[in-house]
């Protein structure tokens, strides 16, 4: 199990604001509290530190909690102790403690249990924090209200560290398609294209062998993995040959274009091999049953990951598409920004209000590029990061999203960090290392007022400088929660107010030429739904 030191280091709760949590809250209640890890390891600390004795109460009462996944009181002469389990995705991952703490509190407001109304409780002196203030509902409520946002915050980062290896892992399987499509201009070299397939297959999805079965041949097309030798399936090939066809009319029976699991259970309790194998199968042809498939075994009982079997998905149709010397470029393009586009729709579920933004955003932001006639490496870079562009904010708080109103001076800050979570979630991916720094830059200025490095004019990447026309304009023409969506052409009037201080103007004059398009075109910004 996870534990929180694990998902979030001590920096990063830093960052978050928890440190000043745990200092406000503690100096309100004239208790120390402390964040610990799952190992019983103290992460933060505030306004003060515990040591010794009363640090290792502490622990053995989080060793406690870890076990019971309950909150917990400890009365002690010392003075008494609370704990809080902090859960992120269903699971105990650390523990939020309160212990005394030597120094003076202000009166706090403690909600009655019985009356409903607040009271308030005297300032509690060092040495004078009681067992009624550790017990009683108000201060329950708020550490485990603490631990609460702690654990939200956790599976935050969590979803981001998801959605990096998932844009990670389409960046390998773009990278491998666009290796697939160099070898498929050759139509005399479809075989070993294929072959290529397959043992590419093996190495990405960790598997033994590859079985490649055509609807016409009578024999399967077998390929061993060229680098897992020692794990190597001993099964004869007069054996592959009757087990494929057992396969085949496996597949042809059933709906579904996948099938995966126990090689022993699908072949109907019986396995040419006695030690247990994993398969996962695809067909070739979504929409036709009779078609062949393709299939990855692997020994063991571990079965096929979700991107695994995604991969081989995609494998089994751009096998399909070799075995037809079909060109596999522009499909692998569109495959990838499609599925940005999920993880995409994936972040902006959080808010209704930004909904289909970054898909109308990077329309705009084409519109633009076309407009000021972009060479194609700057186009392709403007069009990952236009759809990109908003990707860091999967760890931003959503009581901060969906606030109404205007943001206090912290919650700003903790805004401004979303284009370096985008970059970072970007930089590391090669094909997208161009449109990482178009996102780190979206929120600069041409006066050299903007984040998150203050760069102005034109150090400020021009792929950035479009976005940052396009995301304003889509922001003045879509409703939000502290307002009514602007008219295409007083939108693009505040726009050129802010030219050459806020925008480029030469992107402001492109913009100002599409307005005509735009105007008679609204609706389709409206109902985007996809990349441009």
């Amino acid at each position: 199990m996870m534990s929180l030191e694990q998902i979030s280091p001590p920096h990063e709760l830093v960052e978050s604001g928890f440190a000043s949590l745990l200092e406000s809250h503690g100096k309100a209640f004239g208790a120390c509290l402390q964040i610990w890890s799952r190992h019983t390891s103290p992460i933060l600390s505030g306004p003060d530190r515990i040591e010794g004795e009363v640090l290792n109460r502490a622990r053995a009462l989080v060793r406690r909690v870890n076990r019971q996944d309950t909150c917990l009181w400890e009365g002690h002469p010392a003075g008494p102790m609370l704990a809080v389990p902090v859960r992120c995705r269903g699971d105990v991952v650390g523990a939020v403690t309160a212990t005394p703490l030597g120094l003076s509190a202000p009166a706090v407001e403690i909600s009655s249990a019985t009356t409903g109304t607040a009271v308030l409780a005297p300032p509690l002196t060092a040495g004078k924090l009681d067992q009624r203030l550790l017990t009683n509902e108000y201060l329950q409520t708020s550490l485990g209200a603490l631990a609460q946002a702690l654990g939200r915050h956790l599976e935050l980062i969590l979803h981001l560290a998801d959605q990096t290896t998932e844009l990670t892992s389409l960046r390998r399987e773009h990278r491998l398609l666009h290796r697939i499509s160099t070898r498929l201009g050759d139509p005399g070299e479809s075989r070993r294209t294929i072959e290529f397939i397959l043992q590419q297959g093996c190495s990405l999805a960790s598997s033994d062998m590859a079985i490649l079965q055509l609807p016409e041949a009578r024999v399967p097309l077998v390929c061993r993995s060229p680098v897992l030798t020692t794990r190597r399936l001993p099964i004869a090939r007069s054996t592959l040959r009757q087990m494929a066809g057992q396969l085949w009319w496996r597949m042809r029976s059933l709906p579904s274009t996948r099938i995966q699991g126990s090689l022993k259970e699908i072949l109907g309790g019986h396995s040419p091999v006695p030690n247990p194998v994993q398969i996962a199968m695809s067909r070739l042809s979504p929409e036709s049953p009779k078609a062949g498939f393709l299939a990855f075994l692997r020994s063991g009982r571990t079965g096929f990951q979700r991107d695994e079997l995604r991969l081989i998905d995609t494998l089994a149709e751009q096998t399909s598409i070799a075995l037809k010397s079909a060109d596999l470029h522009e499909n692998a393009g569109n495959f990838l920004m499609s599925t940005v586009k999920a993880l995409v729709s994936a972040i902006e579920t959080k808010d209704r209000y930004t909904s289909g933004h970054s898909a109308r955003v990077n329309l705009i932001a084409m519109l633009l590029g076309k407009q000021l006639e972009l060479p194609p490496d700057e186009l392709e870079a403007l069009r990952w990061a236009s759809i990109l562009h908003d990707v860091g904010k999967i760890g931003m708080p959503e009581s901060i999203l969906h606030k109404p109103g205007r943001l206090s001076a912290e919650e700003f800050e903790v805004v401004k960090k979303h284009p370096w979570r985008g970059y970072e979630v970007l930089s590391h991916i090669g094909q997208l290392k161009a449109a990482s720094q178009a996102v780190l830059f979206h929120h600069e200025r041409m006066d050299g007022r903007g984040y998150p490095l203050g760069i102005g004019g034109k150090a400020i990447p021009r792929a950035a400088r479009i976005i940052a026309v396009a995301d304003a304009f889509d922001a003045l023409t879509s409703t939000r929660p502290y307002r009514e969506a602007r008219h295409v052409d007083s939108a693009h009037a505040e726009i050129v107010r802010a030219r050459d201080t806020q925008f480029d103007g030469d992107v402001v004059d492109a913009l100002g030429q599409m307005i005509p398009f735009l105007r008679e075109h609204q609706v389709m910004l409206e109902t985007a739904d996809r990349p441009a």
